[in-house]
């Protein structure tokens, strides 16, 4: 009995065991299926890899800073109002004070100069605080006082002659221009030249129009001088323009009627021109665009030197024979050089200047004019393609375009005449740009 209850008892242990040998299989093949799933979703990266996956970052995007509103409104704009406002609220209380009696006239020029050397002071003050645009807000204040008191000192008051303010006032513009030299601001040299320029007409008995305008010449000459030494492009500009207004300005008072200021007015336009032929010849600015630039200047010039000499037909030929030269012997000089824009100009202002003699010498002649416009408008284009100088080409078909128009007006009369020849040398002259365009370009 015994025996056989312990045969069934190791039948039931090898059974156990098998079950168990079962088991362990069944979770032996899930393990390894479960492994080869992990293996084919998630690939082992490299270690190499990896590392460089991780110390990649993803880059930000840049967006725009915005408007910082409290900088721009509190130490932009708002130290410009306020040098304004102080200055109205000074000659308000100027006001106030003279009505009631309280301030004599030595008494205000002195409490002006003394307002200006406060502002000065004031200005260097905000300055070394790094409060920019308020500290030269505060020195153009300064120059200002400075100006506005010695013109009451001479033309309110009469306490100092004529020569004594305008010395006054140039030494006040001397020192604005310290100033602005000293602190590198171009603004305040800007601001200085347009009263310089309003300097002759701060003083009173300005009747010497002759001295205002060699002076006004001789001022331009050290903006430019002050402006190509500090690299001020924006004042070279605004010193040419304004030389312009004022010359106009000189016009509209003389009426043309004193022909000695007529002609300082001509020769001080032909130095700036030759100031600014210097200055793009020299490239003493980055950036100067010498078509823009010179060819405007040479046309401002041109109808100066024209308007001042208009009882003296001579000076302007001579003028224009001048220039033509000057700038033929400059393109035969330089024609190697590596500024095709230069170049091309200097070629414009030759024909154009050529261009404005055959006028003025053959205006009364029909028909030389015609012809000297066709030839020279064949030998413009040619010098254009010859130096490949695109304003020569545009200038050149500008003067043959004015010949063309004039032989639409000349009428044939007689066969054997000099409209004939016109007629004749205008259908080859056509016929051979055509042939040249069409045969030579094109081909």
């Amino acid at each position: 009995m015994e025996k056989e209850r312990f045969e069934q008892l190791e039948e039931r242990v090898r059974q156990l065991e098998r079950e168990v040998e079962l088991l362990k299989q069944q979770q032996g093949m899930k393990y390894r299926f479960s492994m080869s799933s992990k293996s084919v979703s998630d690939p082992k990266i490299p270690k190499e890899n990896r590392q460089i996956e991780t110390n990649e970052k993803p880059v930000p995007v840049k967006e725009s800073d915005p408007v910082d509103w409290e900088h721009l409104i509190g130490r932009v704009w708002l130290p410009r109002i306020f040098i304004f406002v102080l200055l109205m609220g000074l000659v308000w209380g100027f006001k106030v004070a003279v009505d009631y009696g309280i301030l004599t006239e030595p008494i205000r020029v002195v409490l002006g100069f003394s307002v200006a050397v406060g502002l000065y002071f004031l200005g260097e003050g905000q300055l070394k605080n790094g409060r920019l645009s308020l500290g030269k807000s505060l020195l153009v204040g300064t120059i200002g006082m400075l100006i506005l008191t010695t013109f009451a000192m001479n033309v309110l008051y009469g306490m100092v002659p004529t020569i004594v303010a305008f010395s006054l006032n140039i030494i006040w513009v001397a020192f604005g221009l310290f100033l602005a030299y000293r602190h590198q601001s171009q603004v305040i040299a800007i601001l200085m030249a347009f009263v310089g320029y309003l300097i002759p007409f701060l003083v009173a008995g300005s009747g010497n129009i002759l001295g205002a305008v060699i002076y006004e010449m001789v001022f331009y000459a050290v903006l430019v001088y002050y402006s190509i030494h500090r690299g001020f492009k924006e004042l070279f500009y605004v010193a040419a323009v304004l030389l312009h207004v004022v010359y106009v300005v000189f016009m509209i008072g003389n009426l043309l009627n004193d022909q000695h200021v007529m002609k300082v007015m001509a020769l001080g336009a032909i130095v700036q021109h030759a100031i600014i032929f210097y200055a793009v010849y020299r490239v003493k600015f980055n950036k100067m665009f010498p078509i823009p630039l010179l060819f405007t200047s040479f046309i401002a010039t041109t109808i100066w030197v024209k308007l001042c000499t208009l009882q003296d037909d001579y000076l302007y030929v001579s003028y224009l024979i001048v220039v033509f030269l000057g700038y033929a012997l400059v393109v035969y000089l330089k024609k190697k050089m590596d500024r095709t824009d230069f170049i091309s100009v200097a070629l414009s202002i030759s024909t154009f200047a050529v261009f404005l003699l055959l006028f003025q010498t053959f205006r009364n002649d029909g028909n030389v004019l015609t012809a000297s416009f066709l030839l020279e408008g064949i030998l413009a284009l040619y010098l254009g393609f010859r130096f490949k100088a695109a304003f020569q080409k545009v200038t050149g078909a500008f003067v043959y375009f004015a010949g063309m128009i004039k032989v639409q007006t000349t009428n044939i009369f007689e066969i054997m005449s000099l409209e004939t020849f016109v007629w004749i040398f205008f259908i080859l002259t056509l016929y051979g740009l055509i042939y040249y365009f069409f045969h030579k370009r094109f081909s």
